[in-house]
């Protein structure tokens, strides 16, 4: 993996796009003060946001796999049951669902050496197996094929039913897989991530929908980004995420529409993750200096070109609480780099709950 470097701070290549890496090459060639290189790469993601074509599109389903605790006795009690119907069909019927049999069974095996018994005991179960949807998907695919060699005599017509009812019932819990326009994260509590890409989880983390996952990824991204992302990498990726376009051939009022349901709650939910980051390491942003700058810069350019989120209490507190880590670095050089420009107004912070609204009206 190759990296840029920012002030000798390593940037992650592969989560950005080429045209965005050649910009930030272009704007480190052209300053060499870090303060003016943030603020330049902040104008330049505000300033193409309505560039980005993809920017209300969700990344691939398949860069994340759900998977949702069963009943064992249930689960197991509906295979034991269709493979033993299935073992007393006709020759002609065994040949044709041979392997497709083969593969209920194997799965059976191994869900009974998971949970450490037998198939003899498969009744006296009371605990919970986990299966992810990939699993699931296989089996049912395999019951379907099944189905459709038996003969319309055939006595396994009932287990094999109510075998694909059982699983159509679980798969219907994960989100739709056939369009990522319904790509939202579940809200059914019995339903978790297990395998997710960084991207995929910077996009369920800042969802806009609110749900459970969102919540659990959020604490799962901060508490463990440094093992798979760095930390500048990861505050650009939230820094793109905020700033995004309004879609193209949109009414004004189908436009105010998709900002309360989706841009205004996403940005809501940036400002939360951030907060949360501050509030659980703030000593990710107190010894890292390019991290700090680029948040404070970050929220400047908030005050700067979004001036209605600007004004909302939760914004006014997470830069009430980066104000405090300035005061904790004990470089006066970084105080002097990361001091807002005197053109741009804010508010005073320990006027929090009643901030001055008429500032971000002129």
């Amino acid at each position: 993996m190759t990296h840029i470097a920012i002030n000798s701070t390593e940037l992650d290549e592969n989560f950005f796009e080429e045209d965005f890496l050649l910009n930030i090459r272009g704007i480190e060639k052209t300053f060499s003060n870090r303060k003016q290189i943030f603020q330049k790469l902040m104008e330049y993601v505000f300033t193409c946001k309505n560039f980005q074509e993809n920017a209300h599109k969700n990344y691939p389903r398949n860069e994340v796999i759900y998977y949702q605790d069963v009943n064992a006795r249930a689960l197991l009690k509906k295979l034991k049951h269709l493979i033993d119907n299935l073992n007393h069909e006709g020759v002609a019927v065994q040949m044709q669902i041979i392997n497709a049999k083969q593969c209920l069974t194997t799965h059976f095996e191994k869900f009974l050496r998971v949970l450490g018994t037998n198939a003899e005991s498969v009744h006296r179960l009371k605990q919970t197996i986990s299966l992810d949807e990939t699993e699931i998907k296989t089996i049912y695919g395999k019951i379907f094929k099944i189905s459709t060699h038996l003969t319309y005599k055939s006595t396994s017509k009932e287990a094999i039913r109510n075998a694909l009812s059982f699983f159509r019932k679980l798969l219907l819990k994960f989100p739709a897989d056939h369009s990522n326009s319904d790509d939202r994260a579940p809200v059914n509590a019995d339903v978790d991530i297990k395998f997710i890409t960084v991207r995929k989880l910077v996009e369920k983390a800042t969802e806009a929908v609110d749900t459970l996952i969102a919540e659990k990824l959020k604490q799962i991204m901060i508490l463990t980004y440094d093992h798979f992302i760095k930390p500048l990498s990861l505050m650009l990726l939230l820094t793109k995420r905020y700033y995004t376009p309004r879609p193209f051939a949109m009414t004004d009022q189908e436009y105010n529409m998709f900002k309360v349901h989706h841009s205004n709650t996403r940005r809501k939910r940036i400002i939360e993750l951030l907060t949360y980051w501050v509030d659980l390491r703030p000593n990710d942003f107190t010894v890292n200096s390019d991290l700090l700058a680029l948040l404070v810069i970050f929220l400047e350019s908030i005050f700067k070109f979004d001036k209605e989120h600007a004004c909302k209490k939760d914004f006014l507190e997470l830069y009430r609480k980066v104000e405090k880590l300035i005061e904790k670095s004990k470089e006066v050089t970084k105080k002097e780099l990361i001091r807002p420009p005197k053109q741009i107004r804010r508010p005073h912070t320990m006027d929090i709950l009643r901030p001055n609204v008429t500032a971000f009206r002129k």
